[in-house]
């Protein structure tokens, strides 16, 4: 999915790493600050 950082409804984005399963959470208006509205989910991913 393709979907861009500035479509994204929900106020955090929940990763699991898959090497170790340790889980962690984004605010998506910080990733924005951070990278860029552009950015996709797949690209943070």
């Amino acid at each position: 999915m393709n979907t861009k950082l500035s479509g994204v409804s929900d106020t955090s984005m929940d990763l699991t790493c898959s090497a170790c399963g340790h889980e962690f959470s984004f605010t998506i208006a910080d990733l924005i600050l951070a990278i860029s509205d552009e950015t996709t989910t797949h690209e943070v991913r």
